[in-house]
């Protein structure tokens, strides 16, 4: 069995989160979660047996924030976890299931998890995704942007 494929849902209630953990289960809402499930299986393997918790974050940012703020890590605990907007661009889009926002959402995965596993800066961590997405055949658009967003985290460093 593909413990990606099967993973196990749980939902903390009150608490705006909703967390996959690697675990096999068979009552996953693939609505909610098939775009994470499709975005892991493109990451290499090592990647995958080493991905943290992943989890849909629902809070509110500021529209200049929203525009760029796809997820980050939660360091708060023992077990960081990435935690995906869902009020962000890039998960309306995954949602849809187009194959390049589902290439553009494992990039993010790989990224976050570089900060998050790793302890990646983000000069290792936008060269990682850039990595996954090259792996992936990405849109030259693509490339472009998460390049850009690398240059302007490395100038706000």
């Amino acid at each position: 069995m593909d413990p990606l494929t099967d993973t196990l849902v749980s939902r903390q209630l009150g608490s705006g989160m909703a967390r996959i953990h690697p675990q096999v289960h068979p009552s996953i809402e693939s609505e909610t979660w098939g775009p994470i499930q499709s975005a892991l299986t493109l990451l290499p393997e090592s990647m995958q047996d080493t991905m943290p918790n992943i989890e849909l974050a629902h809070r509110e940012f500021s529209p200049a924030q929203r525009q760029y703020t796809n997820a980050f890590v939660d360091k708060s605990t023992s077990n960081p976890s990435i935690n995906l907007v869902d009020s962000g661009p890039l998960w309306r889009a995954a949602r849809g299931g187009g194959d390049n926002d589902l290439k553009h959402l494992a990039s993010v995965l790989a990224h976050e998890r570089g900060h998050a596993v790793d302890g990646m800066k983000e000069e290792p961590a936008y060269a990682l995704q850039l990595e996954v997405l090259k792996r992936l055949n990405a849109p030259k658009g693509m490339m472009k942007s998460v390049s850009d967003a690398r240059d302007t985290a490395i100038r706000q460093q």
